[in-house]
């Protein structure tokens, strides 16, 4: 069975890339968890993660991420 993950984790680089660049910086618990939950589906199952880069609350309009 394929699984199809949707989520706003991403790679370690791209998180630092988004905080680095944020006026209010993202909980990285949220990461830890979809990146586990991730690699237990991948133990049993074939995954595809599809995630996007959240883009609310992070600047100045509030759609857009950066400042």
């Amino acid at each position: 069975m394929t699984l199809i993950y949707l989520t706003n984790s991403m790679l370690c680089e791209d998180f630092d890339e988004l905080n680095k660049n944020a006026l209010i910086k993202a909980n990285p618990s949220n990461q830890n968890f979809h990146n586990r939950l991730i690699r237990a589906f991948a133990k049993h199952h074939q995954v595809i993660a599809i995630s996007y880069r959240p883009l609310a609350t992070y600047g100045k309009p509030s759609f857009l991420p950066y400042a």
